[in-house]
């Protein structure tokens, strides 16, 4: 794609001149990621923003856009222990209702002090104020589970957390090219609208080298599990260069880092894309912030879904006729060489 991230973007429905509260969900970086374009477009449309997150997406935001205002979100502690999405949920029920409690509040506070006119939440289902035009952006109006019957709780429960937004916007394209069955709407309010691929990698003309970027983010402790696994792979593949993203601050027991692999912690944006552009195959989630950077390069890549992230799971399977996924429990030095050379350049 030649096109920069900000003009793939369909900005009809973008506020201009407006004072705006732009609110971005940890739960991994990929919610970070994608809202740097937006950001970038709402700026340009002459808006003043204040951005408002926790933990290692606010680090990011705050080094990609140093001179803008920020706020802290409280947390919601989100982990990964079961091997499925609803008991996941269901055992962090009250822990994700207090989160939302907690960032609503905080909301409301900053809006009696600042008086936004618009509040833009990336899936933080408490961040409105009935004083200020209020956006959810989400690429799941119709969360995915393998049983039906869950989808349709699923469905319920995501049609509650919409009524208090007047629009929703989704990072994809009309036809739901990237998104596939996720972004399904049996809605009519509030209106939806789609602004297209979200993502910040571009064409930065470099050649391509023969190494293997590893860009691990998302909860604890399927984070750690699949970084362990990784790592003994990729001292076994001596013949092969690794950069490795961390994807978090937490310091990693581990003994001296073979020669082969170049370790950092987190990457800003432009460091991502960097790799995107220069290396030969990412190893990565199959997280829908991954999927729209990879569609935005050229680059191979092999996915592993987070164990019991349905969205994952769906997403893989979605687009496993560009690139090829394998189960994190079964991954195996065979699967990465296999990917190097079954996919074209």
């Amino acid at each position: 794609m030649n096109k920069s991230p900000v003009d793939r973007l369909h900005t009809d429905c973008f506020p201009t001149g407006k004072k705006i509260l732009y609110c971005v969900l940890n739960w991994g970086l990929g919610h970070a990621t994608r809202s740097i374009p937006i950001i970038e477009a709402l700026i340009q449309r002459s808006n003043q923003i204040t951005i408002a997150s926790d933990g290692l997406p606010l680090d990011l935001l705050r080094q990609h856009f140093p001179d803008l205002n920020f706020e802290v979100l409280p947390s919601y502690k989100i982990t990964y222990p079961r091997p499925d999405i609803l008991q996941n949920m269901l055992l962090q029920a009250f822990q994700i209702r207090y989160a939302m409690r907690k960032e609503h509040k905080t909301v409301t506070q900053l809006n009696d002090i600042h008086k936004y006119d618009w509040v833009i939440s990336d899936n933080r289902p408490g961040c409105f104020d009935a004083r200020s035009m209020c956006v959810y952006i989400t690429h799941q109006t119709e969360p995915f589970h393998k049983w039906s019957w869950v989808r349709q709780i699923f469905k319920r429960v995501s049609r509650f957390y919409f009524r208090p937004f007047q629009q929703i916007w989704i990072p994809d394209e009309n036809n739901q090219q990237y998104s596939g069955i996720l972004s399904n709407r049996s809605f009519d309010t509030p209106p939806v609208h789609f602004i297209g691929l979200c993502s910040s990698t571009h064409d930065t003309l470099a050649q391509r080298d023969s190494s293997i970027a590893i860009i691990l983010s998302g909860p604890e402790p399927q984070r750690s599990l699949l970084e362990n696994k990784l790592w003994a792979i990729a001292i076994a593949m001596k013949d092969r260069q690794f950069i490795w993203v961390r994807g978090s601050q937490k310091g990693r027991a581990m003994k001296e880092t073979p020669p082969n692999i170049k370790v950092t912690d987190v990457a800003s944006s432009a460091e991502i894309n960097q790799l995107l552009n220069t290396c030969e195959m990412v190893i990565c989630r199959s997280g829908y912030s991954s999927v729209m950077d990879l569609a935005a390069s050229d680059c191979k890549a092999l996915l592993i879904p987070t164990p019991g992230q349905s969205e994952q799971e769906y997403l893989a399977e979605y687009h496993t006729s560009r690139w090829p996924w394998v189960n994190q429990d079964t991954l195996s030095e065979r699967d990465i060489r296999t990917a190097l050379t079954d996919q074209k350049s």
